[in-house]
Parts: C-alpha cells; structure tokens; sequence
C-alpha cells in the first residue's frame, strides 16, 4: 500500500516562499518557542548529547585534536589559548573517559 503525499509535499515549491517570509518576519516566536521546547524537553535533549558524546565519531574527532594539540606543545608552541584549550579538551576526554584519571594527572603535571 502507497502512501499518498501530504499536502506540504504536493504544494512545497509554492507554499515555501511564504513560510521563509514568515520565519523572518518571526524570528523572536521561533526563538521563543525553541527556548521553550528545550526546557520542556531538556532531559531528552541531556541524553541525546549523551549518546552522541559516546558514539565514535565525536570521541576520533576528539582523539585527533589531542594529536594536534600534543604535537604543538611537544614542538615547543606554549602558548596561552592552546594550553588552556589542551586543559578544556582534556577534562572532556577525563568526563567521557577517552583517558583515565592517572593519564590526566601525569598529562596535567607536565604542562
């Protein structure tokens, strides 16, 4: 059994224009109303960063960014915002146990 398209569907290229025109004209409602929903929905929202934070692809990004910012420190650029960055970057690799609190004391003590 096929599914027959919606009204949006059939009418999307000229009802389009019209709903662009007024999300600008909106912008505060939009604004509000997100606020909104993301008070309503905070503990949803909590648990889909949660699940994002742990999937793969959030944890290689994060491991290559240690690289990076390892291989800067080790070739001598000690540099206020990278090492402050390197702390940040490490006390989230520490929440989402990417290293352990051993690594992070011997990492932190070394800076």
């Amino acid at each position: 059994m096929s599914e027959l398209p919606t009204y949006w569907q059939l009418n999307k290229e000229r009802l389009a224009p019209t709903k662009k025109a007024w999300a600008q004209a909106n912008k505060d409602k939009i604004k509000e109303s997100n606020k909104k929903w993301r008070e309503k929905n905070r503990d949803y929202l909590k648990k889909r960063q949660k699940e994002y934070a742990n999937g793969g692809y959030y944890k290689n990004k994060l491991i290559q960014k240690f690289n990076v910012m390892k291989g800067e420190i080790l070739v001598g650029n000690d540099s206020e915002q990278l090492l402050e960055d390197f702390r940040e970057l490490l006390d989230e690799m520490l929440e989402l146990e990417l290293i352990s609190e051993d690594e992070y004391d011997n990492i932190v003590s070394n800076i």
